[in-house]
């Protein structure tokens, strides 16, 4: 019994709470139609932006890329704009321009991480400075460097290696055939012709992998964007709630200042 109690005197409020309000519609209707109104006066005083990305591939660990990428983010989120300029070796001015930087890790596409780099920007003139920026921010980087120089040393080894080993199997290749041509391969079933290939295959890889041994190759560049960006859906919608939040406050005090008096009457 006590349970079904319970459950009436919820039923009850709940009932309570939605007449209070259906009775005090106009009120509530009312401060949000003042939020709505706000919202649009505050979205036409936004300034616009153009938004870009950049996508890049790194020769790194993109975690490692992107937590220093991140730093630039940072940056302009806590509107620190003099370290910002700082490090992407532009102007105050033109720090002051960039509306953001985002950076966002792309799942792996063919065995290679992706990063993106979001640039909202209130001109397109500062685009390419932000690009040369970003790119010799990363090149300049003391930490990334000390990565890459590790990385760079094994390939090279790796490359010295394998040059060794196809010297070997070429001499023996050109021994066994009789050929004077240290570049020759005969291609026959007991040659060390597959073996040579298979190297030349790896020494090819290696080498390309050590001209791509940068903090960011890019693949797709920053564009420059022809049409502004307004936050105004956001705006609206946040002075909308706002409003009909204060319009539910204002029900609310109004029924209690009722009840109050009406306690005091009594």
């Amino acid at each position: 019994m006590k349970k079904e109690s319970n459950e009436i005197d919820l039923l009850e409020l709940l009932a309570k709470i939605y007449f209070l309000f259906k009775r005090n519609k106009y009120i509530i209707l009312a401060f949000a139609v003042v939020g709505i109104i706000t919202g649009i006066y505050k979205a036409s005083k936004t300034e616009s932006y153009y938004q870009t990305e950049m996508i890049v591939k790194t020769a790194l660990e993109p975690k490692v890329v992107y937590n220093q990428l991140q730093i630039l983010s940072d940056f302009r989120s806590s509107n620190n704009i003099a370290l910002l300029a700082e490090e992407l070796n532009i102007t105050k001015g033109n720090a002051q321009q960039i509306k953001s930087i985002k950076i966002e890790e792309i799942e792996e596409i063919e065995e290679s991480s992706l990063i993106k780099i979001v640039l909202e920007a209130h001109s397109t003139n500062i685009i390419p400075k932000i690009k040369r920026g970003i790119v010799n921010y990363t090149k300049s980087n003391k930490y990334l460097n000390e990565q890459l120089q590790t990385k760079q040393k094994h390939y090279k080894q790796y490359l010295n290696e394998i040059s060794e080993a196809l010297e070997i199997l070429r001499k023996k290749e050109n021994k066994k055939n009789g050929s004077e041509n240290p570049n020759e391969i005969i291609i026959g079933e007991e040659g060390y012709a597959g073996q040579i290939i298979q190297l030349m295959d790896k020494k090819e890889k290696v080498e390309t992998n050590l001209s791509q041994n940068k903090p960011l190759n890019i693949i797709k560049n920053f564009h420059i964007p022809e049409n502004k960006r307004r936050d105004t859906t956001i705006n609206i919608a946040l002075y909308f709630a706002i409003g009909l939040f204060l319009g539910i406050l204002v029900v609310i005090g109004l029924f209690l200042i009722r009840k109050f008096e009406s306690f005091n009457k009594n």
